[in-house]
């Protein structure tokens, strides 16, 4: 599953929980996109590596409310996938 975020907050990524949720319920890594780099979260790592969860958003397009779960920004280094 692939989300593209517009900014970081104090090195942060933040998403929102019903990605989060469906990429673990499908069992699927979630791949962040920013700035035109990358980082890669698997079920796991999505589970594991929360370091906040914000307040309820109401959505604007009538949609149910959302959390934002934000995890540390480490994009991948394109170097060492080239060795792959």
């Amino acid at each position: 599953m692939l989300r593209e975020v517009k900014k970081l907050y104090n090195n942060l990524v933040e998403v929102r929980d019903y990605d989060v949720q469906n990429a673990i319920a499908r069992n699927e890594n979630l791949v962040i996109i920013y700035n035109e780099q990358t980082m890669t979260l698997t079920p796991q790592d999505l589970k594991d590596r929360v370091i906040s969860t914000s307040e309820p958003f109401k959505s604007k397009i009538g949609a149910s409310d959302y959390r934002l779960i934000g995890y540390r920004w480490k994009p991948e280094n394109k170097d060492q996938l080239k060795l792959f």
